[in-house]
């Protein structure tokens, strides 16, 4: 399993499960710090940072800063695929950027396995509940 492994799924379940979302993946080599993945659905825009922790990750400081800025903007998650090595055992987390820095065993948000429609579930419901209190 990779990360790119991951985000290629991410971005192929959002494709299938919210097509009336425009979801789109960035690569960038040369500009760090622009999220992997945005997803724009309901008039309300969220960018996405995925990582793959096999068991532990490190983020670009970059990064960190980015998505801080685009949370008090508007959206910007951390999507945490944690794998436990030498074992079966994998956890989702949905990571708020100012908290990105605590030990992952004190992130409670977390779904069993890779779960990829629990992250899309959970954006759906952020953009709905957005646009409802929008007047």
């Amino acid at each position: 399993m990779t990360e790119a492994i991951l985000k290629g799924v991410l971005v192929k379940k959002f494709r299938e499960l919210l097509p009336d979302y425009v979801t789109l993946r960035h690569e960038d080599r040369i500009t760090h710090g622009i999220p992997d993945i945005s997803t724009t659905g309901d008039k309300f825009t969220s960018w996405l940072e995925v990582k793959f922790a096999n068991p532990n990750f490190q983020s670009r400081g970059i990064q960190d800063l980015t998505l801080l800025r685009l949370e008090r903007a508007g959206s910007g998650l951390f999507i945490v695929y944690r794998e436990y090595p030498g074992t079966h055992h994998r956890r989702t987390y949905i990571v708020n950027p100012r908290v990105i820095g605590m030990p992952m065993d004190d992130w409670k948000f977390f779904s069993e396995g890779f779960d990829h429609k629990w992250v899309i579930d959970y954006i759906k419901e952020l953009h709905t509940h957005v646009n409802n209190n929008r007047s």
